[in-house]
């Protein structure tokens, strides 16, 4: 009886939702504005249920961002490509502030990345990635930022190392700790 009562009652609900759509709407705002904590802890429950190898909410989230993005990569970058188009004018503000940020924050000469080759290989024996620890193929490396200009980080040596070309690219502008915990997530 108790069930029957149930189904009743969750059947009245929804046909009440869809002939009052404004006010329903209305109602779950406030409940979720009066209730932030229950509905943080519920989406994290969700993400944990679906990603049970992740250690923590922020984990979870991280895993279903992958998810959706693999899900979903067209419709983004189809997003991603229109939004620039219908802004081109704060593209290229940004554009112009990472290369001030790039120029304004130091100069690097060729003897300085040649010493940077030779350091390397000296310490390591042969030409090795900063971020997984293997040898780089010849014409595979790239000069990365351990902290990215995008994120504060300086156009210096103390900031620059020697990285695959792979490990860069995946890496973007996280710093070396955020990829390192991107990269295990991503693994398991």
């Amino acid at each position: 009886m108790n069930e029957i009562r149930k189904i009743k009652i969750r059947e009245t609900s929804k046909l009440w939702r869809k002939n009052n759509p404004e006010k329903s709407k209305k109602r779950s705002l406030d409940w979720a504005k009066e209730n932030p904590e229950r509905i943080r802890m519920i989406r994290d429950k969700c993400f944990l249920k679906k990603f049970p190898k992740c250690e923590s909410p922020k984990d979870a989230l991280s895993c279903y961002m992958r998810y959706y993005y693999k899900k979903n990569t067209k419709k983004i970058r189809e997003r991603v490509r229109s939004w620039r188009e219908k802004n081109k004018l704060l593209v290229r503000q940004y554009r112009k502030k990472y290369k001030n940020n790039k120029r304004g924050s130091g100069n690097i000469t060729i003897i300085q990345i040649k010493e940077l080759y030779n350091k390397n290989i000296i310490y390591n024996g042969s030409l090795t990635c900063g971020i997984c620890g293997f040898e780089i193929k010849y014409g595979d490396e790239h000069l990365d930022h351990k902290i990215p200009l995008s994120r504060g980080g300086s156009h210096s040596m103390e900031n620059i190392w020697l990285v695959h070309s792979k490990c860069n690219l995946s890496k973007s502008n996280k710093t070396v700790e955020e990829y390192l915990r991107f990269k295990n997530g991503a693994l398991n």
